[in-house]
């Protein structure tokens, strides 16, 4: 007489509508699918061995009733037919289910002196004349400890005394999930074989399935009705159909390989948990065949080695656990070069009937697996889980031009960029004499920790009709905006000593820091097919690492030398020397200008290639030269700092123009990613600029101007003028400027004439930063002309004064 029989016994953890979890019956898990959200077994790898279990069910029962119980015709068409019914019905045909499990009753018992589930019973041993198995306790097929009886696990999350203790409903789920990752510590080897044990078909794929809102969704996605082949489950087959131990067996369909056993286990039909701890009698049978596998199992990812015994074969790839599911996007896909060999749901959700009839708004590709020794024992050792949430229409999307590639095209820049990355750490490293070359690596995986939070929130905001390059670029700017940070942490605390030239004895040429640096931005550039420096301009003004330094450094100068006492004679000779400077090259600055730059600046000042500044040195001198000039024969200070004329002292923020309409990205600093935000004309950009602080909580009401430029400053000026064409004209030669020599020229006539007046200031850090940008290329010079011409020309209600008070 059999016991506990898995259709009727509550034994599946699943959490219901009110995200309690619930354990249920096979036959409730059937009936109510729809209002359960998912599975929630013990470890994410038992969830992926019981849904198989589920849809071996399904798979049987559909492939031989359609959904009006008649026989199925058994084609394509006729499947298809039968799988959308069931989908457009959002529910299981549950009479049609409970007619099928009925008739497999005695089979399901765990405990039977006959038909155990998922075993095989004392007669089944004898007829086989087996008389050695293996021995296997509670605590080796929980998979939560994975403990032999040869060693013990120094950090077990149970108590010795406890480890094998199971219950008959964890007995059931772990029996289930042991048959799929076994691992080879069980000696005991089937009398006949003469091949290798499997460890498990489970244990060496790398689990994929497609997961909808509710658990009947996530069983329908994933139920691949395309084949005409019998359906025969394990409860199904005969004993003799059970045992391969030959090499070279493949099932030949799914509701076999779904329920494949690598291990002929027998259960005591007396065993009482109450009272006793399970003991588990086990003989190792052969594996499956993964290299012809490919045609039939859907729920992993694929790879075609190029070398080793499996050469030019499709066999599964198992995950790598220090690798996030989307940098497997290419794969997943069928992108990847020399692999374009999809999941099996994956084929199946571009399906005609799955596309056509699917009406979700997001799917989530589930990743699962266990990592295991590798040793002889192939011990399995901790769960793989990862997920990736996508708008149904943008997986969809697989046309050459279409989402699904230009996000392949993204994650493989992003790989590149990464490791284009970590040579120039390591370089970085080598460069000083660091024997931890080690830190590159780290450096990689924390790059890849934070960039994944990132992506898979980006990933998921996509929808189908949104404007591409507008999130192409939104992803390529967050990249490059954490690429940049990551440079500054390998960089900053360097000390300036250890960044002087160093001979690489491999091509007897000196690199130094400039030179790493410049091969990395090289790379970056090649990545992105010469695009690098354009999109990084959009953002340069206001976050690049490049344009802060030279913010931050202008205005430390300014600090430390040239406003406390800026009326004293040793601010006096630095003024006058840096008025003498204009238009001669670095070499013939004199002696005092060189601890302005060299005391404590920028750690890359000198282009060794040139000899001379770099040009964000370059910009910096420039932007004092101007000073100097506007602080001759003028006793009040002349430079707004900047230090309360900041928009928001905590975002930082981009603003920029693209298809007639402006945009603005915001980042705080306790963000991964900008939030975005849309306007079609300038007056309303202005009006959400200005209110930032406002509305912002830390700053407790205090409002902040938008930080001036130089044309705000000149805006204030003209506003205390009769006759503006003057200045108009002089602003229009400036912003006109054929070359770098005449914008500079004419600055300096602007300058002069705003000297005039004593009141107006100008924010020399942030002209610094300008500079650099208008000199830089074509791309960054027309946003600061659209800045300041803004700036200049906007009308003012009310005269606002340039100072640095609130």
């Amino acid at each position: 007489m059999g016991r506990y029989n898995l259709i009727d016994e509550q034994w599946i953890n699943v959490i219901d509508d009110n995200n309690e979890l619930q354990k249920v019956s096979l036959k409730d898990v059937f009936k109510f699918a729809n209002h359960y959200k998912r599975l929630s077994g013990d470890t994410s790898s038992q969830d992926f061995a019981i849904l198989r279990l589920l849809l071996s069910i399904l798979e049987t029962i559909f492939h031989r009733y359609n959904f009006d119980g008649q026989n199925q015709e058994n084609t394509k068409k006729s499947l298809s037919k039968t799988w959308k019914q069931l989908w457009d019905n959002q529910n299981l045909p549950f009479d049609l289910i409970n007619k099928y499990l009925s008739s497999q009753n005695d089979k399901f018992n765990l405990y039977d002196d006959n038909y155990p589930f998922f075993q095989v019973s004392k007669k089944d041993l004898e007829s086989l004349n087996i008389k050695k198995t293996g021995q296997i306790n509670g605590k080796l097929i929980n998979r939560i400890i994975s403990e032999s009886n040869n060693k013990s696990d120094l950090f077990s999350p149970t108590k010795n005394d406890y480890k094998n203790k199971l219950t008959d409903a964890s007995l059931a789920r772990w029996l289930i999930t042991f048959q799929g990752f076994t691992g080879t510590s069980d000696k005991a080897k089937y009398p006949k074989m003469s091949v290798s044990a499997s460890k498990g078909w489970l244990l060496g794929l790398g689990g994929i399935y497609l997961r909808g809102n509710n658990l009947f969704q996530t069983l329908m996605l994933n139920l691949v009705l395309n084949k005409s082949d019998d359906q025969r489950p394990i409860w199904e087959l005969s004993l003799k159909d059970k045992i391969h131990y030959l090499g070279g067996y493949v099932p030949n369909n799914l509701a076999e390989l779904y329920t494949n056993s690598s291990r002929l286990i027998f259960i005591d039909p007396k065993t009482n948990l109450s009272k006793k701890d399970v003991s588990i009698e086990a003989v190792q049978l052969s594996g499956i065949d993964n290299t012809n596998i490919f045609n039939l199992e859907p729920m992993t990812l694929f790879q075609k080695p190029k070398s080793g015994s499996n050469k030019n074969e499709i066999i599964p790839k198992i995950h790598d656990p220090k690798k996030s599911l989307w940098r497997s996007f290419g794969t997943i896909e069928g992108l990847d070069k020399g692999n374009d060999n999809k999941p099996g749901v994956i084929k199946w959700l571009y399906s005609p009937v799955v596309r056509n009839t699917v009406n979700i708004n997001d799917i989530t590709i589930v990743a699962v697996g266990m990592t295991h020794n590798f040793d002889a024992s192939s011990m399995p050792n901790g769960d793989i889980y990862d997920e990736l949430n996508m708008n149904r229409q943008v997986l969809n999307d697989i046309s050459a031009e279409g989402w699904v590639r230009k996000i392949y095209i993204e994650v493989e820049r992003t790989q590149k960029s990464v490791r284009s990355l970590y040579y120039f750490a390591k370089g970085i490293l080598e460069l000083i004499g660091s024997d931890n070359l080690g830190l590159a690596d780290r450096i990689v995986e924390d790059t890849y920790f934070e960039l994944d939070y990132i992506f898979k929130n980006w990933v998921s905001k996509i929808k189908y009709k949104d404007y591409k390059n507008q999130y192409l670029n939104e992803w390529q700017e967050n990249l490059k905006f954490l690429l940049n940070r990551q440079v500054y942490k390998i960089v900053f605390p360097i000390t300036t000593s250890k960044l002087v030239r160093k001979l690489n004895t491999q091509n007897n040429l000196f690199e130094n820091f400039v030179d790493k640096y410049r091969n990395f931005e090289s790379n970056l550039n090649n990545i992105y097919d010469g695009e690098y420096y354009s999109l990084k301009s959009h953002n340069k003004a206001i976050n690049s690492i490049a344009d802060k330094r030279i913010y931050n450094e202008a205005q430390r100068i300014i600090d430390e030398h040239l406003s406390n006492d800026f009326q004293s004679s040793h601010s006096k000779l630095l003024f006058a020397e840096l008025r003498k400077s204009i238009n001669r090259n670095f070499i013939d600055y004199s002696p005092v200008i060189y601890p302005l730059l060299f005391e404590n600046t920028v750690k890359d000042c000198l282009d060794d290639h040139r000899y001379d500044l770099t040009p964000e040195a370059q910009a910096i001198v420039y932007a004092l030269e101007l000073y100097a000039i506007h602080q001759q024969g003028n006793k009040e200070f002349s430079v707004n700092l900047g230090k309360n004329d900041h928009i928001d002292k905590s975002k930082v923020f981009n603003v920029y123009l693209e298809n007639d309409k402006y945009y603005v990205q915001i980042k705080s600093p306790n963000d991964y990613y900008y939030t975005k935000n849309t306007f079609n004309n300038y007056e309303d950009l202005l009006k959400f600029m200005n209110g930032l602080d406002k509305n912002d909580e830390d700053n407790k009401g205090t409002k902040y101007r938008v930080l001036s430029d130089l044309g705000k400053s000149l805006n204030i000026f003209k506003n205390n003028l009769n006759n503006t064409d003057a200045i108009d004209k002089r602003f229009n030669r400036v912003l006109t400027a054929n070359n770098n020599e005449e914008f500079l020229n004419e600055l300096r006539h602007l300058i002069k004439i705003i000297k005039t007046n004593s009141e107006v200031k100008v924010s020399y850090p942030k002209l610094a930063e300008d500079i650099y940008n208008f000199m830089d290329n074509e791309e960054s010079r027309k946003i600061v002309k659209l800045r300041w011409a803004q700036s200049y020309y906007q009308k003012q209600n009310n005269k606002e004064e340039n100072t640095d008070e609130k």
